[in-house]
């Protein structure tokens, strides 16, 4: 992972969510909303607007667990 490359947390976990809206869909209110909830369950809901660069290794990998659960398989 680039640590340069600028996208927050909350970005991250929203991209788990486009395997569900399928092609050309953008995301809704819903899809944030299972967003959060996924970072709630991780305990990182806090760092939403943080750039994923600046979070720690730890914290990094539990935003892409929230990212998984995100997609809600």
């Amino acid at each position: 992972m680039d640590r340069n490359f600028p996208v927050t947390v909350l970005e991250t976990v929203m991209m788990g969510r486009y395997g569900a809206l399928g092609l050309f869909k953008r995301p809704g209110p819903k899809d944030q909303e299972i967003a959060i909830e996924s970072l709630t369950h991780v305990g990182m809901e806090r760092h939403k607007n943080t750039a994923l660069g600046h979070l720690s290794g730890g914290q990094q990998q539990r935003v892409f667990i929230a990212r998984a659960l995100a997609q809600q398989a």
